[in-house]
């Protein structure tokens, strides 16, 4: 501070309104961290402490509201709880809920109170969940000593029951605010719908970006009922937030999802699209039913993301529809028919996942063969590819197991991509198919490589031996990240694969990220002595290897089974190689 201003003069940061909110925003994450800390407690203290502290507090603290109760609450008293109890005769416990409901029509000081706070709110949440993230409560006023605050307020935010919101009060409140959006800057929306309730379209603002919505059920023929108010609630929803850029639906046990793609290209803004994929809505999802969605009036779609069951295509009956700016596509395939993709012509396509589910047998392997086909010819210039074949097979049997490699070799014609995922589930595979050579040696300049292969299927074990190691060292001299599901050490493999390290010359430097979800080890007996030697195979063939970012990547949860540790690779493994560096670089010194 300069020795000439005031000492009573605070710093001129301290008027800045951005700075206060980053301040600010820092604070709300730590406190969301800190579980020992009542979440957001700091910023609403320092919403009191002085007028320029005011309103950026007040920005960070609604800006994204997790429960809409915090906001209601701003009515009380007109606003309550009503809390039931009912009893089952057949039972000896009760099942209740807690229900919520206007008692009055809020007079001028609640209303000009929730008029107050509601334009500060960008995100909301609305679900029907159990409140039992409620100790999230805003500071509502701070200019009266009596005001709700995150000390009082909780007092009864720790409930047993799922909470519920009456339609009701949405209409009223729509009714008070005369035609005006109630949350005039909301930006992002979650909410739960059911077809008696659309309290959501009361809520939607011109200012929306992104929704999210969650069908739910209520009984046995919620199904018809959506199927019948869906298509008028999309279209509701086009009208009232026509600058949606963003829209994700799912579904909870319902499945008319595919009855509002009739309706989806009234968001002329649509950006990202992402449909529900279950296989009950995918079976009603076929080309006819996406030529008449008319996906290609949107003109700024980017990314797609449905569930298809189209059993056979013709460019003849049905021509091709052009996403012009489409980059992502995600599908959810339950017949496999290739040239199923060729009805989606998108030359801009960056990246593509695709989740096959067939009730084929696995001495199929040209039946595999056909879809990576379709991809390489049809879609030439991805970047990034995830595949994931699912499998039902009609009987179990190794006598003719899936080559994985001889499968999916129509893709070494991808000459640009640089990211390649391959999960298999639920057939049984060729012992060669958990080699990566045949991947890195077709695709020399893949940048990032996972692969996740089923353990054992049908008594044949399929896992990546310590070999894979050496063999990413040598050929994947472009490889910066890796992702193995399962990894097979011994004392006899690592003698083998040690004496390959030591011929690698130079090593890998660009891998900087080595994942492995599960390790499997020859025994007790060599638990420790193998992960050392693992430890500095890594050392020697990776040597720039993250530890860190190593871990940070996300663990895939498997079943561990005898002899494996879903733990071994972040907890020993890693640790011993960082023990390696730290020993090396002290004798160096």
């Amino acid at each position: 501070m300069d020795r000439r201003t005031s000492p009573n003069q605070p710093h001129s940061a301290l008027s800045n309104p951005a700075v206060l909110t980053r301040i600010f925003q820092h604070a709300s994450s730590r406190s969301l961290k800190d579980s020992a800390c009542r979440k957001n407690d700091t910023v609403a203290k320092c919403a009191r402490v002085c007028r320029p502290f005011r309103e950026p507090a007040l920005r960070v603290l609604w800006g994204r509201v997790p429960s809409v109760l915090p906001l209601l609450r701003l009515l009380v008293p007109c606003f309550g709880r009503i809390q039931y109890d009912h009893k089952n005769s057949e039972c000896t416990h009760s099942q209740g809920y807690v229900c919520y409901a206007l008692h009055d029509l809020p007079g001028p000081v609640e209303w000009a109170r929730f008029c107050h706070y509601a334009p500060y709110v960008r995100i909301l949440h609305c679900d029907m969940d159990p409140v039992a993230h409620l100790d999230y409560e805003p500071l509502p006023r701070i200019d009266d000593d009596d005001a709700e605050t995150p000390e009082n307020v909780n007092e009864h935010s720790e409930y047993p029951h799922p909470a519920f919101i009456l339609p009701s009060v949405w209409f009223h409140l729509k009714e008070l605010s005369n035609g005006r959006p109630l949350f005039p800057n909301l930006r992002e929306l979650v909410w739960l719908a059911s077809p008696f309730a659309f309290d959501f379209l009361e809520v939607l603002s011109p200012t929306l970006q992104t929704i999210h919505i969650r069908l739910i059920t209520l009984h046995a023929h919620t199904d018809q009922e959506w199927k019948a108010s869906l298509p008028l609630f999309i279209r509701s929803v086009a009208s009232l937030a026509p600058m949606v850029q963003h829209c994700e639906i799912v579904a909870t046990q319902v499945h008319p999802v595919h009855t509002l793609l009739p309706e989806v290209h009234r968001m002329t803004h649509l950006r990202h699209l992402a449909l529900d994929t279950n296989p009950l809505t995918a079976r009603r999802t076929n080309a006819q039913t996406l030529r008449e969605a008319k996906l290609d009036t949107l003109e700024a779609l980017e990314s797609l993301k449905l569930g298809i069951w189209i059993k056979e295509y013709s460019p003849t009956r049905f021509p091709p529809i052009a996403l012009r700016s489409l980059r992502a596509f995600t599908v959810v395939d339950y017949f496999g028919c290739p040239e199923a993709y060729t009805l989606f012509h998108a030359r801009r396509l960056a990246t593509l996942d695709i989740t096959l589910h067939r009730s084929i047998a696995s001495t199929q392997t040209e039946a595999y063969r056909a879809v990576p086909a379709v991809i390489a010819r049809h879609f030439p210039r991805i970047i990034s590819l995830a595949l994931r074949l699912h499998t039902s097979c009609d009987f179990p049997g190794d006598k003719h197991p899936l080559d994985l490699h001889k499968a999916l070799e129509p893709l070494h014609r991808l000459s640009h991509l640089r990211e390649l995922t391959i999960v298999v589930r639920g057939t049984t595979l060729t012992a060669a198919s958990t080699e990566v050579r045949p991947f890195l040696v077709g695709l020399p300049r893949l940048t990032a490589l996972t692969i996740d292969l089923p353990r054992l299927q049908y008594g044949v074990a399929t896992i990546a031996t310590a070999t894979v190691l050496v063999d990413l060292a040598r050929f994947g001299t472009e490889l910066q990240r890796c992702h193995l599901g399962d990894l097979l050490l011994s004392p006899s493999l690592l003698d083998h694969v040690l004496v390959q390290a030591a011929t690698v010359s130079p090593p890998n430097t660009n891998l900087t990220m080595l994942s492995v979800d599960r390790v499997e080890y020859g025994g007790d007996l060599y638990v420790k002595h193998d992960m050392a030697r693992c430890a500095k195979l890594l050392y020697e063939l990776f040597p720039n290897l993250d530890c860190a970012l190593s871990r940070a990547a996300p663990p895939n949860r498997r079943t561990a089974f005898y002899g494996t540790t879903n733990g071994a690779w972040n907890n020993c493994i890693l640790t011993v190689l960082e023990h390696l560096r730290r020993e090396i670089r002290t004798i160096d010194m």
